[in-house]
């Protein structure tokens, strides 16, 4: 599927492909400070091979997809929908900016509104969760500027409090 958004002239969202992968993105999922609120416990280093496939993987899976936000033609974020379920109307959906140097900006906003358009206008999904560590509240303003609202405590992590809030 080919689906993009202009927001202005230097920022698009569109679907990641495996030649939008740059050290950038690489080093972003192997630092512990950009990774820590990502809810994927300990795993070895991310490699161009393992990106890739992660990539490759979420193009052929029909219940997820992975968007990004390109600078000047330069991925500096990823939205990443998954567990899509088309009959129930749901899906989940995370972000991930990949240097300081874009954060503050809204730009994780306004790729999460895009993505929740994309889910709405094309799958017809009317609800959307988000899982959030409880302390990351960049996280937290980024969805609730994006139309999300606390609903829960995830009942399945004994280690740190992850809130679901939603969108419908």
């Amino acid at each position: 599927m080919d689906w993009s958004r202009e927001i202005c002239a230097d920022l698009t969202i569109r679907l990641v492909d495996i030649s939008d992968i740059h050290p950038g993105y690489l080093q972003a999922l192997n630092d512990p400070d950009r990774i820590k609120y990502m809810h994927i416990g300990v795993r070895p280093k991310e490699t161009e091979e393992s990106l890739s496939r992660y990539v490759a993987r979420s193009r052929d899976n029909p219940a997820e997809y992975l968007f990004g936000l390109f600078n000047k033609n330069e991925l500096i974020a990823t939205s990443r929908t998954h567990d899509i379920d088309q009959r129930a109307g749901k899906a989940h959906i995370g972000v991930l900016v990949f240097s300081n140097e874009h954060e503050g900006k809204g730009y994780a906003t306004q790729l999460v509104q895009a993505v929740c358009d994309f889910l709405k206008d094309n799958l017809n999904i009317s609800k959307i969760s988000a899982g959030i560590m409880a302390d990351n509240i960049a996280s937290k303003r980024c969805f609730e500027k994006a139309g999300f609202h606390f609903h829960s405590i995830h009942p399945d992590y004994s280690d740190f409090i992850c809130e679901i809030w939603v969108k419908s």
